[in-house]
């Protein structure tokens, strides 16, 4: 799959209003195996969405060890996916112990190795993929949406999906995205604005705006293009678009190949067309120089 234009470049954003207490964080990270270079399996993908439940506690746990937890495991990757949530789950009994207060967590949670699509969701969190020709299908478990979050689950399942040549890309979206957005919306906004602009990062940017008008309190949104060619219609794809947080991996005992450098990103109330500054406080008195909503008018 590597060979594909684009594989496994991606997008997200994320914003938060004011009414929401809650972070939800987003991992977005892909790693190379330098042992197999040029070949089928080099690059692994993974991509998280833990989204908060009554405060931050298990949001916090479930970030801190989840991905840990996939890296370490020495078995297959559905394996290595069910155990990580079952650990995290006791971890996040521990804390509540510690604190007296009960939070939990929405997890969504996408590998993608060897040209195989791995995903574990426990509560509202989903991941959806775009086949060829705007087919959509889900890729996580559908019996589990708007049932057990991580913090209730007692058998976690896995979904496991074969990549063809001409899928498109996979989008992953926090709970209070899929109370506004129902999969068809979602996937048809995303393949629009990706052959209108070919930029995965503003179609990242559009979707959690138009959640927000919406009236979501929150939102995260990951896009993960599987085949930028076909998701962008033949559009130049490579501005602005990139592999995020691309690491070099030796393989040492894990099968997971997974590297534990993740990374969250907190929502920002801010204009996405502004230069996005690398401390939230230089925002303070700059005037928007254009509004989000003029990138996406009827261009004559």
């Amino acid at each position: 799959m590597e060979d594909i234009a684009g594989y496994l470049m991606n997008g997200v954003n994320s914003f938060t209003s004011k009414r929401q207490t809650g972070i939800t964080f987003s991992e977005c990270e892909v790693n190379r195996n330098t042992e197999l270079k040029g070949k089928e399996g080099e690059l692994t993908g993974y991509f998280a969405i833990h989204a908060p439940y009554a405060g931050n506690i298990g949001c916090h746990v479930s970030k801190k060890y989840f991905q840990e937890f996939v890296k370490n495991d020495e078995d297959e990757m559905s394996d290595a996916l069910k155990n990580a949530v079952l650990k995290v789950q006791t971890k996040v009994y521990e804390e509540w112990t510690v604190y007296g207060k009960r939070h939990g967590v929405h997890l969504c949670a996408v590998v993608i190795q060897n040209g195989t699509v791995f995903c574990v969701n426990a509560g509202e969190c989903a991941a959806v993929i775009c086949r060829a020709d705007g087919i959509i299908g889900m890729v996580s478990d559908e019996s589990e949406l708007s049932s057990k979050r991580l913090d209730e689950i007692i058998e976690p399942q896995v979904k496991k999906y074969f990549l063809d040549f001409e899928d498109e890309f996979i989008l992953i979206a926090c709970n209070s995205f899929w109370k506004v957005f129902d999969k068809t919306k979602a996937v048809s906004m995303a393949r629009q604005t990706l052959h209108k602009f070919g930029d995965v990062q503003r179609t990242t940017q559009k979707l959690t705006f138009a959640a927000q008008q919406s009236g979501a309190p929150s939102a995260t949104v990951i896009i993960v293009l599987l085949n930028a060619e076909c998701a962008c219609a033949g559009k130049d794809f490579t501005n602005g678009m990139n592999r995020t947080s691309l690491s070099i991996h030796t393989p040492e005992k894990s099968k997971s190949q997974i590297s534990s450098s993740a990374f969250y990103r907190r929502s920002l109330s801010y204009d996405p067309l502004e230069s996005q500054p690398d401390s939230p406080t230089i925002l303070q008195g700059l005037k928007p120089q254009k509004r989000f909503s003029d990138l996406f008018k009827t261009q004559a």
